[in-house]
């Protein structure tokens, strides 16, 4: 018992913050922070993740790729003992600076900067727009990409 008492109390600190948010940087290959941390075993074992954010790539933007403002992983009791399995998992708060296109082309804009990434996250072309984008971009029916600045671009497919 004392040891979930410390696991407990140990998820509110810095360093397990610090912790969760390298974990995350070394799966997508991004810096990431996390704002607050909890682990829960009522009704069972819990994580939930408060004020996530994923950076843009290097040199393209301040604004993060992708922020969640609060993730719960549900765990079943089961998985403590050698399962890896989730039980259910809520995003409450997300915003995602990318679209994918049918073709599995990865749409991202930041800054003033619109990128087309390969499936498999290479570089396929980017854009630079004269104004600071404000908005995420959004993929017509016919494949057509629309990014927002002071004015609207568009992209042919």
């Amino acid at each position: 018992m004392v040891a979930v008492a410390i696991a407990w109390l140990g998820a509110r600190t810095g360093l397990a913050r610090g912790m969760a948010a390298r974990m995350v940087s070394e799966r997508v290959g991004l810096p990431a922070t996390v704002e607050s941390l909890r682990i829960g075993l009522v009704p069972s074992p819990s994580i939930e993740i408060g004020g996530l954010a994923i950076a843009q790539p290097p040199g393209y933007g301040d604004e993060p790729l992708l922020t969640v403002g609060r993730l719960r992983l549900e765990l079943p009791w089961g998985s403590l003992f050698g399962g890896s399995r989730l039980r259910a998992v809520e995003v409450s708060e997300a915003t995602a600076r990318l679209a994918v296109g049918a073709d599995g082309v990865i749409y991202t804009a930041a800054g003033r900067t619109v990128l087309a990434l390969n499936p498999d996250g290479t570089l396929l072309w980017q854009f630079s727009t004269k104004k600071p984008i404000e908005s995420s971009p959004a993929i017509a029916a016919d494949g057509t990409l629309f990014i927002g600045a002071e004015n609207l671009y568009a992209f042919a497919p």
